[in-house]
């Protein structure tokens, strides 16, 4: 099957070590991948709070953020969801 891209961010709260929350963004090109990601930055004001500034509202919060080449056949969520 065609290899893709995903950005994939983990957000945490506090010092937590596992994340609270994860986006997973997907495109046919890495630059494509990006630019799902840069568009739901303008919509989502607590993913762009803990992205840019550290804090959401009265809480700390950071993100951490990797891209990736994948195979959607390798994909147990995919695999999953066909089932």
């Amino acid at each position: 099957m065609k290899k893709t891209w995903r950005v994939v961010q983990h957000i945490y709260e506090n010092v937590e070590t596992e994340p609270t929350l994860t986006h997973v963004f997907y495109g046919e090109t890495l630059d494509r991948a990006w630019q799902v990601f840069n568009a739901h930055m303008q919509t989502d004001s607590f993913m762009r709070a803990c992205t840019t500034e550290r804090r959401f509202r009265d809480f700390a919060c950071h993100a951490r953020c990797y891209a990736e080449q994948y195979d959607p056949a390798d994909d147990e969520w995919a695999t999953l969801q066909a089932t």
